[in-house]
């Protein structure tokens, strides 16, 4: 990013009239709500007073000072035909309001998704800059790999073959339409330059971690020896593998304890797998299902180990938020995960997430005698690269860089 930047005697004078952010659905209780709420937070503070419209995200209380054109075009379609007609409905919609702004409206962002081709060629037609935030994977491949799991079960099991190439066509397209690209981390920036756009600028993005409340509680050697997992519930998210793995791991270790926290359609494989629901501390497996945000933090610092054994990943945020809470983070080499947990230092690596791997790693980790000076190091890791300051300042960057 440096490269390129451009610096401004009048950085203010300079920034865009208005700004826009086009997401889907922004509500709480969906998926990537907490990403898209932090990222508000930041781009609301490189905007000036006079960039404003006003407006409440759907479904939240919370007031914006940007212009916000989201998803709410509600309507529940069981069949995976009409929920494309449904894309293509709310694509033609924002589509519509995107050419409605007036001109003041000089720069539109755009959460990552290929549902939001057609408003982006919209954006570009009008001469708005167009800043892409890829939250997720990058890559052609991976972007199949995942839709693949993803879409195995529908249209009578070809799902998988139909919309992969479909989906990261559009993303590709999306990509070129971009004035900047904004990827989760250092390491992601440097896989989508190069991966055929090594001419476009690419950014660190607003990640960001309250590092006020994620906080270490509970000391580490202070924590029983405690595994989690909390996240979506979903087969790219490699956990039925980890609920394989239980079974393996306690004929070693009887002195382990797993939490399963989330939601999600793989919730049968639990329960197949781990023995039921049951919230009953006595047991060596507890699915507490739904964890609210703000109930996080004391989840965290009851774990000694979050395991995230994912097929792909963009940089989670819950791997940053336990890192904050001094718990160790064993995940899968994917996404940008590697740029903030090392082997060793900042956290583990496992090879791959194969249930065998998993229950290896675990025991390794477990075993591990350095363990509290990694939580040292992941904890300071997160408050030199992940506060909220240094979001603002990346994005401050990315502004001053489309002058």
């Amino acid at each position: 990013m440096k490269g390129y930047l451009r610096e401004f005697d009048d950085m203010d004078a300079r920034r865009p009239k208005q700004m826009c952010l086009v997401t889907d659905r922004f509500e709480q209780g969906r998926g990537g709500y907490i990403l898209k709420r932090n990222l508000v937070r930041v781009l609301e503070s490189v905007a000036t007073e006079r960039d404003v419209i006003r407006k409440s995200p759907s479904g939240t209380t919370e007031q914006t000072k940007l212009q916000l054109i989201d998803e709410d075009y509600k309507i529940n379609l069981p069949w995976m035909l009409l929920r494309v007609v449904r894309v293509i409905i709310v694509q033609l919609k924002n589509t519509y309001r995107l050419l409605r702004l007036g001109k003041d409206v000089e720069m539109v962002f755009f959460t990552s998704g290929p549902t939001f081709f057609l408003p982006m060629l919209m954006a570009k037609l009008l001469g708005k800059r167009i800043v892409y935030l890829i939250s997720g994977l990058t890559g052609s491949q991976a972007i199949r790999r995942v839709n693949r799991l993803i879409y195995k079960q529908t249209l009578f099991g070809i799902g998988g073959s139909i919309f992969p190439p479909i989906l990261s066509g559009m993303e590709r397209l999306n990509y070129n339409l971009a004035d900047v690209l904004v990827a989760e981390s250092a390491g992601l920036a440097q896989q989508i330059t190069s991966d055929k756009y090594s001419s476009k600028p690419v950014a660190n993005g607003a990640l960001f971690v309250d590092t006020a409340a994620f906080i270490p509680k509970i000391e580490l050697s202070k924590r029983t020896n405690t595994v989690g997992y909390f996240g979506a519930l979903t087969e790219y998210k490699g956990v039925v593998n980890l609920f394989q793995a239980v079974s393996l791991i306690l004929k070693q270790r009887d002195d382990i304890r797993f939490v399963i926290g989330g939601e999600g359609p793989v919730l049968g494989e639990a329960e197949k797998y781990l023995g039921g629901t049951q919230h009953n501390h006595d047991l060596k497996v507890t699915i507490v299902g739904k964890i609210a945000h703000e109930a996080m933090a004391d989840y965290l610092n009851e774990s000694k180990l979050v395991v995230l054994p994912s097929y792909g990943e963009g940089l989670p945020n819950i791997v940053l938020e336990a890192m904050a809470c001094g718990a160790i983070v064993l995940a899968t080499p994917v996404g940008g995960i590697p740029d903030v947990i090392k082997d060793g230092e900042t956290g583990f690596i496992m090879e791959d997430n194969s249930l065998e791997c998993i229950a290896e790693n675990i025991i390794r980790v477990l075993n591990h005698p350095d363990l509290e000076e990694i939580s040292r190091k992941a904890r300071v890791l997160i408050e030199k690269e992940f506060t909220y300051e240094k979001a603002v300042e990346r994005f401050s960057n990315i502004l001053d860089s489309l002058h």
